[in-house]
């Protein structure tokens, strides 16, 4: 009679342990590699018009008002295009930026200061920076410091130079252990 009890308690143990691993596996969100890198894609949030396909990135496209923080920072960066930034209320979008936690990128604002827009109250007018390039990725550690990165443009080989600025900040925990990792970016793999 033991042996029957002990076997229908181990039974239930086993239906207990599949019935909570098999649902977890299932949901789980399959990684997805870059059949050109063979490296896993980072998924970016993009408030704007449609960014260049990339074998980098994967891209959600979100509407700004609809948008919480923590739907955001689910990402592993955030894509602003010049288009959305020309109709947005930009002291919304600043007060909403300068609280999250993940690289911001800024695609086509080439002579455009993305860094005095976050750091000032100046207007779309005032960003004209003479020489800023293309595509500028800012990545906040606190309200004073920030990780910077820049690129001429939004073709492969800066992609790829974004791609890993995007993982290495998203590594550091502040603005030196960004500077020790930064060379990285640069470096051919």
């Amino acid at each position: 009679m033991k042996k029957s009890y002990f076997r229908v308690f181990k039974l239930c143990i086993l239906v207990c342990l599949i019935l909570m691993v098999v649902p977890n596996a299932a949901t789980e969100k399959p990684i997805e590699a870059s059949a050109e890198t063979n490296l896993p894609k980072t998924d970016i949030a993009v408030l704007g018009s449609d960014v260049s396909n990339s074998a980098y990135f994967d891209y959600d496209y979100l509407k700004f008002g609809e948008s919480s923080k923590q739907k955001i920072e689910k990402y592993d960066a955030l894509f602003i295009t010049a288009d959305f930034f020309k109709n947005v209320d930009i002291e919304k979008l600043r007060a909403f930026l300068k609280n999250l936690d993940l690289p911001i990128v800024f695609i086509g604002f080439a002579d455009k200061g993305t860094a005095a827009f976050m750091n000032s109250t100046v207007s779309k007018s005032e960003m004209y920076l003479e020489g800023a390039l293309d595509t500028q990725m800012l990545s906040y550690f606190n309200e004073n410091e920030y990780a910077g990165f820049a690129a001429p443009d939004f073709k492969k080989e800066s992609q790829k130079r974004l791609n890993n600025a995007i993982q290495l900040a998203n590594e550091a925990g502040s603005l030196s252990e960004w500077n020790d990792l930064e060379t990285m970016i640069w470096s051919e793999e």
